[in-house]
């Protein structure tokens, strides 16, 4: 593949810009694929020097958000899974550029680094762990793939669903989910791209794919979160290990161990993360032994979070254009927190969830809860805006139980509100408006019913929104929530 090449003498010259990576090998037995591979340290650097990485420029970020692709493969019957093989590495490199990745090899690996036994090798190639590389990986992906204009469609979901060598991909039936299978394999057969690692929950589909392009795993990690293809279920488990020396950079190793990109977990980490912000505020340094009281308080937090085990369904929606989205807000003295669920009459599905720690500074419940309002308002903003292209989404419900809080909502103009309220009001109100612009109406609160009511601003409009009193409507499903809609009087008003 041309991806080192030797570099001539000639070209060693000390007046030539050059860098030299550190590299080292890593072992991954339970990878189904590669089990050894050589990492490059483009991050290492002298002291009082800049590594490679720093002096790089990276490029625009334009990736699609991590946790937006996991909530797109939970809309279809079938999901479809594949990753690029080799993926960096099939983007050249230009030659002005590889001298700065040139790395030093043995010509026998059995004889000791001496001069006579040194080589000079460099790439032709991108490399992974340059921080320009996603950049250079997906612009080169995202240019070749737009020169499929009869194909707009599909080109968008794949860009849409693309992270970095890895393509996520639904679809409702067999024939639309063999056809993306054949064009994708297409498209990056053309850039010279091997899709390889094929994982579906559909049995046909898998049977009538080419072997070397099936995965022969059937549990394959999505992004992270493992998928059991058979079930068609995710599977969720965590598992912290804890030395015998605990320590507060110990603590904060474990905490940050625990992958969970969509909130699943927030109910099991959050008194680990508790924990934490304690350790700060009693100064503990980073390396020193915690008392005996905090050791054994971190045994047990540990041993209510290892072994946790749970699965939960794929599909939460097929498509359809009546689903309702709920995000109920709740605040203590400890924490606030957000979680949004997706109503697909009969069945309600956990979405995602988002949590923040209290503030050192003391802070009343009425300002908590509104902080928790405005982190719900946010995370139903950033669902919605990944879920535009999956779904239609018709209600869309923000749910609270302080009172206070509602008021304020309703009284949005009272001047004797504090600095804080004040702007977390208006970053409420700022959301509101850019819903508006994808054909949301923002109306006020309700004084009959207690509940700020979003209602269609014109015929085509597709949403409605409201902020509701969470007493009494808690636990309804979709279908629900909507009978519950028309018992409430049509009094609307302007934000």
């Amino acid at each position: 593949m041309n991806i080192l090449e030797d570099v001539a003498e000639e070209r060693q010259s000390s007046k030539t810009r050059k860098h030299y990576h550190a590299h080292q090998a890593i072992e991954t037995p339970n990878k189904w694929t590669t089990k050894l591979r050589i990492v490059f340290d483009a991050s290492a650097h002298y002291k009082g020097c800049p590594s490679l990485n720093e002096v790089l420029h990276k490029g625009p970020v334009i990736l699609p958000q991590l946790f937006g692709i996991p909530l797109r493969f939970r809309i279809g019957r079938i999901g479809i899974i594949a990753d690029v093989e080799k993926a960096f590495l099939q983007v050249r490199l230009h030659e002005s550029e590889r001298d700065y990745k040139k790395c030093l090899w043995l010509w026998d690996y059995r004889r000791p680094p001496e001069p006579d036994n040194i080589r000079c090798l460099r790439f032709t190639r991108v490399a992974f762990g340059l921080t320009a590389s996603p950049f250079l990986l997906t612009a080169t992906t995202h240019c070749h793939l737009d020169t499929y204009s009869s194909e707009r469609d599909l080109v968008q979901k794949i860009k849409n669903n693309l992270y970095v060598e890895n393509v996520l991909l639904t679809a409702e039936s067999y024939d639309e989910a063999r056809y993306k299978y054949i064009k994708c394999k297409e498209m990056f057969n053309a850039l010279s791209m091997n899709l390889r690692e094929f994982v579906s929950n559909d049995e046909k589909l898998m049977q009538g794919m080419v072997d070397k392009d099936r995965s022969a795993d059937p549990q394959p990690k999505v992004l992270g979160i493992r998928w059991n293809s058979l079930s068609d279920r995710f599977q969720m488990n965590c598992s912290v290990s804890t030395d015998s020396h605990v320590s507060k950079r110990t603590v904060a190793v474990a905490v940050a161990s625990i992958y969970d990109p969509l909130g699943w977990l927030i109910p099991l980490t959050h008194k680990a993360k508790r924990f934490l912000q304690s350790l700060w505020k009693e100064g503990y340094g980073w390396d020193s032994t915690l008392s005996a009281s905090h050791t054994q308080q971190w045994h047990n937090i540990i041993d209510g979070i290892s072994g946790f085990e749970k699965t939960i369904p794929r599909v939460v929606a097929r498509g359809s254009s009546n689903q309702v989205i709920a995000t109920f807000a709740d605040a203590s003295l400890e924490a606030m927190a957000a979680c949004l669920y997706l109503c697909d009459p009969p069945s309600t599905h956990l979405l995602m969830a988002r949590e923040r720690p209290s503030l050192r500074t003391a802070m009343t419940m009425p300002k908590m809860e509104s902080n928790a309002v405005t982190l719900a308002t946010r995370l139903t903003e950033t669902v919605v805006k990944e879920l535009r292209s999956a779904i239609q989404i018709k209600y869309i419900y923000i749910f609270s139980d302080s009172e206070i809080v509602l008021s304020w909502v309703k009284n949005h103009h009272v001047a004797e509100k504090s600095v804080m309220v004040t702007n977390r009001l208006r970053e409420i109100g700022k959301i509101v408006e850019h819903l508006q612009s994808l054909k949301y109406e923002v109306c006020r609160l309700d004084p009959e019913s207690s509940r700020l009511r979003y209602e269609r601003a014109e015929k085509g409009s597709i949403h409605n929104i409201f902020l509701v009193e969470r007493t009494g409507l808690s636990g309804r499903t979709g279908k629900q929530l909507e009978e519950k809609e028309h018992d409430v009087q049509n009094q609307t008003g302007k934000w």
